[in-house]
């Protein structure tokens, strides 16, 4: 049973039987939670605005559910608020610094942490409304997206960002370090690791561990 606003249900649904026509994208499936009520999106202010405005314009045609034809003009502002909060998400699963996205939004880490939060169970729900009407392409880039945002990590990370004290910054530094997956981790040495991640021996032993057996 998923715990959303009704209203919630009917625009995931109507989004997700939308990309039958409009191809599914990362950032047209952050919008299309970011419109859920569910969703306690940003406010905007003068610094921002300018901004969304644009990236409004630039991705318009890509929205599963397009404003012209969803929405009354009177809904406008808060349909800005849907998007400042999708660039906002773009940019974190994206890997932007966290001071970048605070100093960007006018935000705390703490707001970060909770529009996370709700984004990660809102692509969680539309998962499941995939798998139960049956949209099957959708299922697995759902997923991944999930785990995107739970992290706040780009694709090629998600094998990496999985294990245990590694996380968002550790596993960019494995990655850019030429440790691309888990089982590259095998043929690194501790103390190689420790250099590598900024960390302690109990802390990469931890992280070898999880490779070996």
């Amino acid at each position: 049973r998923l715990y959303i606003d009704p209203y919630t249900g009917v625009v995931l649904k109507k989004g997700l039987y939308n990309t039958k026509s409009i191809k599914a994208n990362t950032i047209n499936l952050l919008n299309l939670i970011c419109l859920c009520p569910d969703m306690d999106n940003l406010r905007l202010n003068k610094k921002i605005q300018e901004e969304t405005e644009l990236f409004f314009g630039l991705h318009s045609d890509e929205f599963l559910l397009p404003f012209s034809k969803y929405f009354l003009r009177s809904d406008y502002k808060l349909y800005l608020q849907a998007v400042a909060t999708t660039m906002m998400l773009k940019d974190w699963i994206e890997e932007k610094r966290e001071d970048e996205i605070c100093e960007k939004f006018s935000i705390g880490p703490g707001d970060i942490r909770r529009l996370v939060d709700l984004a990660t169970w809102l692509i969680f729900s539309s998962q499941e409304l995939a798998r139960l009407f049956k949209i099957n392409s959708l299922i697995l880039e759902l997923k991944k997206l999930s785990t995107r945002i739970k992290y706040g990590v780009k694709e090629e990370l998600l094998s990496l960002v999985k294990l245990k004290e590694v996380g968002r910054v550790r596993s960019r530094a494995l990655y850019n370090s030429g440790i691309k997956r888990p089982a590259d981790l095998k043929k690194v040495k501790i103390e190689r690791l420790m250099k590598i991640a900024n960390i302690g021996k109990k802390i990469a032993t931890k992280i070898k561990s999880q490779v070996e057996g």
